[in-house]
């Protein structure tokens, strides 16, 4: 029974990049091996378990046989499978490595040359068998700043044709989209999908929206920071379809909220203010508030300039009066007026949120 380090942290401790979580893979063991040591299995699928003690997924070598259309469609071996085999199985050249006890490296599909010469190159034939990897490609490209091997882009042209694409799942799809816009060249993972015809695929609102605005996506989306940032931006081009970027209820929330402050006239007058953030309840979603008016630039320089928008806010909760406030503003400097009232505030929200049923 052997053990090695595999997958990403093999290639970032490459890199130079500091690793994540750790997966190892096992060759010359079996699952009543695995449990008689006090490994845990994980699922029924593939043959992954947990260590008794630091809880990281060790996995037994494996191959894979496609036996279907589904991208999940795989038939699974664990008997007597060599290193090599497990990592020929896998997707890319880079994430087919693996390093040993001592620190060494095993690499029979010259992962590393392709590190070093910076290109994401496919492993064997077999990578057109699981149409996740096209998108896997691309956000890897988006991580690693990476160009892309001629003949894996013709792979993923011909992949992007096939019926099994479709069966990618909702869920995975926003997956690798989030991971995407966690990187710092995010526009290259559309600008992948675009170049395969694939953006229709996976986004189709969002790539009839880009028809005429690539160029300027592009050059905006990278020069954003952050994850959310870049999401509520993407949303302004999937605005009638916020569900081809984002599933989770909280993050639609905050894309529906970002719309709607958007489309509130900070210049008008304190009564008009009031009655269009009365319509939001913007009590009750103060979080998702807060996480949006940190993105939306006209909050943004509304909020530095003045108190006045959390002197609005703080009434419509209707539990502070003008008197009340008063006491607060009273022999206080214009900063600590903004602290005060957004402490108050707070305090408001959090008391109202514990009331929610």
């Amino acid at each position: 029974m052997k053990i090695y380090r595999v997958g990403g942290y093999v290639r970032d401790t490459i890199l130079g990049v500091r690793p994540s979580d750790c997966d190892y893979v096992v060759v010359g063991s079996n699952e009543n091996e695995m449990l008689q040591l006090g490994y845990k299995k994980v699922g029924n699928h593939f043959p992954v378990f947990l260590h008794p003690n630091t809880h990281e997924e060790y996995a037994l070598a494996r191959k894979e046989y496609k036996n279907g259309i589904n991208h999940t469609s795989f038939m699974i071996n664990s008997d007597n499978v060599s290193l090599e085999e497990d990592l020929f199985r896998r997707d890319i050249t880079i994430n087919a490595i693996a390093e040993d006890d001592n620190g060494n490296f095993i690499d029979p599909y010259d992962g590393i040359k392709d590190i070093h010469a910076k290109i994401i190159r496919h492993i064997s034939p077999a990578f057109m068998e699981d149409p996740l990897r096209i998108l896997r490609v691309a956000r890897f490209r988006a991580k690693l700043n990476f160009s892309i091997a001629v003949e894996t882009y013709e792979y993923l042209k011909q992949m992007i044709k096939l019926p099994d694409v479709m069966t990618i799942s909702k869920e995975r799809i926003i997956n690798e989209l989030n991971k995407s816009l966690d990187t710092h060249h995010s526009s290259l993972f559309f600008i992948t999908l675009k170049e395969i015809n694939g953006l229709d695929k996976f986004f189709p609102s969002l790539s009839t929206q880009l028809l005429t605005n690539l160029d300027e996506f592009i050059i905006n989306i990278d020069k954003l920071k952050s994850k959310t940032e870049k999401l509520l931006y993407l949303s302004e081009y999937c605005a009638e379809n916020p569900q081809e970027i984002a599933i989770d209820t909280n993050t639609l929330k905050q894309i529906k909220l970002y719309h709607t402050i958007n489309n509130i006239d900070l210049t008008a007058n304190p009564n008009q203010i009031l009655a269009q953030l009365k319509q939001l309840n913007i009590w009750r979603a103060y979080k998702i508030f807060q996480n949006v008016a940190k993105y939306n630039i006209s909050i943004r320089k509304f909020l530095n300039k003045d108190c006045s928008i959390i002197f609005q806010l703080l009434l419509i909760t209707e539990k502070i009066t003008l008197s009340d406030t008063s006491l607060i503003i009273n022999h206080s400097k214009p900063q600590q007026i903004k602290d005060k009232l957004q402490l108050h505030f707070e305090t408001i929200i959090a008391n109202e949120l514990n009331n929610i049923k």
